[in-house]
């Protein structure tokens, strides 16, 4: 059983969508604005499913500020649905992204689908690359034993590199990794994300972020 932060104003929907997800056996925490969804979250909570429209603010500045202190998989929820708005929840911080109005088998499939991806088998606990070490349970990278801060995102991207050894990992495969989603693949956002990892791993004794048009990007090992 998982806990999931259900934030919605609509008091109906609150009530609907909280219904769906307890009889699929979860328990379910409501709040129906960003006050209320902090107050919440001063509690642990494994999925947040969060409407962007709210009564006090925007859904997209609970992920934004989430994004620097915790890894809790969010799911947005809004009558906007068009690309650009689908891409602006990504950037913020979200896992996934559901547009109004939506089926309620999706959205509990969603919840479950996104919760085995982060109940996947747990990964080995460290690796080392030269002066790098990169730490899979409590999600950390370390130079000469200093902690580098990442983001989750750029922390997901280092793991996906870390994890293919040798062999480039393509745009389209990072972003479905690391985003979860295949279509539309938002090359943009991935090269932005590689960039930040790639100046802060810059520092001497640490591996490269290689990359080559077509194929993609992998980790090299600091040249002795």
């Amino acid at each position: 059983m998982a806990t999931i932060l259900l934030v919605e104003d609509d008091p109906d929907l609150n009530d609907i969508n909280g219904e769906a997800l307890r009889l699929a056996g979860h328990r379910v925490v409501t709040a129906r604005s960003l006050a209320e969804a902090e107050a919440a979250l001063e509690s642990a909570v494994d999925l947040i499913v969060l409407d962007i429209m709210l009564p006090d603010g925007s859904g997209l500045d609970l992920a934004r500020s989430l994004r620097g202190r915790r890894e809790t998989p969010i799911i947005f929820l809004s009558a906007l649905g068009q690309v650009g708005q689908r891409v602006e929840g990504l950037r913020a911080g979200g896992d996934d992204y559901l547009p109004k109005p939506y089926d309620l088998d999706e959205l509990t499939a969603r919840v479950e689908a996104l919760l085995r991806r982060t109940r996947a088998a747990a990964p080995p606990k460290a690796m080392r690359m030269g002066a790098l070490t990169i730490e899979f349970a409590p999600r950390r990278a370390l130079v000469n034993g200093a902690d580098i801060w990442l983001t989750p995102k750029e922390f997901a991207v280092l793991e996906s590199l870390a994890r293919a050894g040798d062999q480039f990992v393509s745009p389209r495969d990072l972003y479905q990794v690391v985003w979860g989603l295949n279509e539309p693949v938002d090359v943009r956002t991935v090269r932005e994300h590689v960039y930040r990892l790639r100046g802060k791993l810059a520092a001497r004794g640490t591996p490269n972020v290689e990359s080559i048009r077509g194929k993609g990007y992998r980790l090299r090992p600091p040249q002795p």
